[in-house]
């Protein structure tokens, strides 16, 4: 009770050992809130002159874990961002005093490492000059013999964790510029001390794992490459003895290699580096060749050789060229060791079983794969042909093995969820090495994949479960789809040739691929127009299925977006297949949706006579299913999601059935899209009145119109009237962004052709806008967003909309000036769009002009507030395209206004001086058309008003 009621006053409690340990106690038992007390005042206490003296106490070994832990810790941050606390007279006290608590706690892990860290941080802010040499006197400091009554490795532990943080709080502490460069020195050195030591402590099975961290952390601190071969190879042969002892030597060893295989001067010096790899690649042997297998330490073997051919793939290659060729000084050794490393990456390659159960090496060389034939480009005209032949085997051998890798397991379906998805994203890895193949051997590649195609279809046609050979055959090719030629007309015909002996009754994944393979080639196809012959009835036997209905509806979306012309005489075929498929009612929604696509792009390849006969068996079905739907049970969830779906059909369909030529309609016939959207409207003026709140429904119908209208152009005048009133009664019920969207595609479209019908609309959403978001337009930033995106495009490119009286543009552009102080960025940039619109338009219409003059003034007030900081840094900088609009059109108002405004006290910030605005208005006024020098000076004077740049003090010489 006694310590609750102490640490309830803490804020008059002294910094002392005793009130420090009641903290520390009372910190790990006391409740949230008390503890974030407690934490605050430890902190104060931490930082207080006071720790210098009751850190000690708290280090007594009678004291609790906690106590003493925090000791370390404090004494740890003085040192660290305290010392000039410290008088030079005290400095050597203080380390002995250090001394004296390491070797009290020198079986105290946590507590030790706290304190081998404040030692190194001591010898850092001592040298040179107040601690000549702190290396030399560490290491005979600890000594055995002077310090007899402790055991030696327990010594040797101390040095090695002082050792080890020198180097990483050298890189992380703050020194001025002159004596980080003396104390780099200095260290750098000792660094042949440091490496005698590791060299003694590798032999010892007790300090060996800390030596090689200890060793990790010097390598590149200054070292040369050369240097570190010896105890490179020590490393080595530690990691050998321990490859299946020992969990954590070996990971730490590969670390320890791996730093030394990104030396910095690895390219001054590619012998050493090739000699020393030839030595770490018998690391790789006997991993492989252990008769217990070990999964974590193939890999982590494998990391090492992998991550070395890696880094270091350019040379590499200039290895296996003749030394006179590749620009090296190599000999045999090195380039023995270059096509090791080659090898080895193979090897990971093709490491037996499945990832991720069995094994995860495989997918450690897919980087290096990419890297090594990448870089070939950057070989000379002479090298090139060496080093392709000496890689066409090999990436001949590593083809054959990504096509067993990307065989699909047996017991897939039995995998969790996450290694599923890890096996995806593997497949994925696999089918763009399958392109980096591709790009060394080419066609030579396509040769060995219609080899194992032939074997599979084989395999699969004597035994119907023999299918995952030939699956892996479709996904490689349909891997380098993108990358072979359109000219290709040996392998890829056979191919497609071949689809027809798939045996009937298969696994619905083998018959998935072979439908993406078609949709992938569909550009190749329309090259090879006799190839629809063999891929269309499979396409068609797609649509059949649930199983493989995805695949096939994504082959005939690509298929018919690609050869549209050359599938006209499939046309029947295609229809009558989907509207099977979709009176089936297996196709899932998506499914639907992108069915319609291959539907709208043949009907666009049939006589009119056809078009129509199939658009009334396609259309009626769904109409009728539309009026029943909004029924008796039109409010239920169920009736508005297949509402929903029948509309995005009709949107898909729109957007790809294109319009009849003037000539091929007969007297009285209109487009098919006309004729369908005439059925539909009535029925979308029904689903408005029963849905006209739900957004995903608005959402939906004004997709479909806008397809439409994007279709027929200047077709759909007849229908106009009806699709507006159809808008605006939307709007009226559930003001939506979609059907802004849509009011632009009108305004646009027909702003001259329909004068006063789209001035009556523009009038007629703005104003339904204003309405809807008076008072709380915060709340609805995104119609907010859409509303100014629409008027900046009409001005652009229908700006007489805006010379109609009942608009109120004063309104209106008092509205935009409000919404530049809104916290969403985008909406703000939209506001600027249109706003920056209105200005350029206004010279050249009087009643924009006269709002520009009556609330110019309105205006700069509030770039100036936005810039000053009412509004975010982010948003400030967009301010900058408002005043260069307002200085190519209004300069001479611009000029006054920005005058008076800049003379009110404070204003825009009173951070800034008169002299700092005057200098800002300035810089404005001298910029009319740089617009990067306008953003650099309103981003400055942004800063210093908002006391980023030193308030008064800011240098402003940005502004002449």
């Amino acid at each position: 009770m006694r310590s609750y009621l102490r640490i309830s006053y803490m804020a008059e409690m002294d910094f002392t050992a005793e009130n420090v340990e009641v903290a520390v106690r009372q910190f790990y038992l006391s409740s949230s809130t008390l503890q974030a007390q407690t934490h605050q005042w430890l902190v104060s206490a931490q930082t207080s002159k006071e720790a210098w003296s009751f850190v000690w106490p708290l280090l007594a070994l009678d004291k609790a874990s906690e106590v003493q832990f925090f000791g370390a810790s404090t004494l740890q941050a003085k040192v660290s961002k305290f010392w000039a606390e410290v008088p030079l007279a005290d400095m050597e006290g203080l380390r002995k005093r250090l001394l004296e608590v390491i070797l009290m706690h020198q079986a105290n892990k946590l507590v030790l490492s706290r304190l081998c860290i404040s030692m190194a941080m001591c010898a850092l802010q001592s040298m040179p000059s107040n601690w000549e040499d702190p290396i030399t006197d560490i290491l005979v400091t600890f000594q055995p013999a002077r310090i007899p009554n402790i055991p030696p490795e327990n010594l040797a532990t101390i040095v090695l964790e002082i050792l080890t943080v020198l180097p990483e709080e050298f890189q992380t502490m703050h020194l001025a510029q002159g004596r980080k460069g003396e104390v780099r020195h200095k260290l750098q050195s000792s660094i042949p001390k440091v490496f005698i030591t590791l060299e003694e402590c590798l032999k010892s099975d007790i300090l060996c794992l800390r030596a090689v961290n200890c060793f990790k952390s010097w390598v590149q601190f200054g070292t040369h490459l050369p240097d570190l071969v010896k105890i490179a190879d020590i490393i080595c042969q530690v990691a050998e003895k321990s490859l299946f002892v020992d969990p954590e030597l070996p990971d730490a060893s590969v670390d320890a290699l791996l730093a030394v295989s990104s030396h910095p001067e690895c390219g001054k010096y590619p012998s050493v580096l090739l000699k020393m790899t030839d030595k770490w690649l018998r690391l790789h042997h006997l991993a492989r060749q252990h008769q217990e297998r070990d999964i974590e330490v193939e890999a982590s073997v494998d990391r090492l050789l992998v991550m070395v051919a890696e880094t270091h793939a350019n040379l590499i290659l200039k290895a296996l060229v003749a030394p006179e060729m590749g620009g090296l000084s190599v000999d045999k050794t090195c380039k023995d060791a270059a096509v090791q490393l080659v090898k080895v990456a193979l090897d990971c390659s093709a490491t037996s079983g499945y990832f991720p159960i069995h094994e995860t090496s495989s997918e450690l060389p897919f980087s290096f794969w990419y890297l090594l034939q990448d870089n070939m480009s950057s070989l000379t005209a002479e090298a090139y042909p060496i080093v392709k032949q000496e890689l066409l085997p090999v990436y001949s051998s590593l083809t054959d093995t990504l096509l067993m890798k990307s065989m699909l397991p047996e017991n897939l379906d039995s995998w969790s969820s996450e290694n599923k998805e890890r096996f995806r994203c593997y497949r994925q890895d696999v089918a763009d090495t399958m392109i980096y193949c591709y790009n060394v051997l080419e066609e030579n590649m396509l040769h060995l994949l219609h080899g194992h195609l032939c074997q599979a279809l084989d395999k699969c046609a004597a035994d119907k479960t023999q299918w995952r050979p030939l699956e892996a055959c479709f996904h490689s090719f349909y891997s380098v789809s993108e990358t072979v030629s359109y000219d290709e007309n040996v392998y890829l015909p056979q191919l497609f040739n071949s689809l027809h002996r798939i045996p009937s009754g298969c696994h619905p994944k083998l018959i998935s691929s072979a439908l993406d393979l078609i949709g992938a080639y569909a550009e190749w196809i329309n090259k090879h127009t006799d190839v629809l012959r063999q891929v269309v009835p499979i396409l068609v036997m797609g649509l059949k299925a649930q199983e493989y209905a995805t695949s096939a509806t994504m082959a005939l979306k690509d298929l018919t977006r690609d050869c549209q012309v050359s599938m006209q005489p499939f046309a029947e075929m295609i229809i009558q297949a989907a509207k099977e498929a979709l009176d089936s009612g297996r196709l899932l929604h998506n499914e639907n949706i992108r069915l319609m696509y291959p539907l709208g792009k043949v009907l666009s390849c049939l006589p009119p006579q056809a078009i129509f006969r199939h658009l009334q068996q396609i259309i009626v079905p769904y109409l009728e299913e539309l009026q029943r739907l909004l029924g008796e049970q039109s409010t239920l969830p169920e009736a508005k999601t297949k509402i929903v779906l029948r509309i995005k059909m009709f949107s898909m369909l729109f957007a790809t059935l294109e319009p009849l030529q003037e000539g091929a309609l007969g007297e009285g016939e209109q487009q098919p899209v006309v004729l369908v959207l005439h059925m539909l409207l009535p029925v979308f003026e029904r689903v408005t009145v029963i849905w006209g709140d739900d957004p995903i429904v608005i959402d939906a119908i004004c997709s479909a119109i806008k397809c439409s209208v994007q279709n027929l152009l200047d077709n759909c005048q007849p229908l106009l009237p009806a699709m507006l009133n159809l808008l605006l009664q939307m709007f009226k019920k559930n003001p939506q962004p979609s059907a802004l969207d849509l009011a632009q595609q009108f305004l646009i479209l027909f702003g001259a052709s329909e004068y006063q019908l789209m001035q009556t609309l523009l009038s007629e959403m703005v104003l339904l806008t204003l309405q809807f978001c008076s008072g709380n337009a915060a709340e609805h930033t995104d119609l907010v967003e859409s509303l100014m995106q629409v008027l900046a495009q009409v001005l652009k490119k229908s700006p007489q909309l805006f010379l109609n009286s009942s608009l109120g543009l004063p309104v209106l552009f008092h509205f935009a000036i409000l919404s530049l102080g809104m916290a969403e960025s985008s909406t703000v940039k939209a506001a600027v769009s249109f706003l920056s619109s209105f200005i350029a338009q206004s010279r050249e219409m009087q009643p924009l002009q006269n709002v520009v003059h009556s609330q110019g003034e309105e205006l700069v007030r509030k770039i100036l507030a936005c810039i000053g900081g009412e509004s975010p840094r982010s948003i400030a900088d967009m301010m900058s395209d408002l005043l260069l609009a307002l200085n190519k059109k209004y300069f001479d108002y611009q000029t006054r206004w920005l005058q008076q405004l800049m003379s009110i006290e404070g204003f825009p910030s009173a951070k800034v001086s008169q002299e700092v605005k005057q200098n800002f208005v300035k810089s404005i006024l001298k910029e009319r058309a740089n617009k990067r020098k306008m953003q650099e000076n309103v981003r400055e004077f942004s800063l210093a008003c908002r006391g980023m740049l030193g308030g008064d003090n800011i240098p402003i010489s940005c502004y002449f």
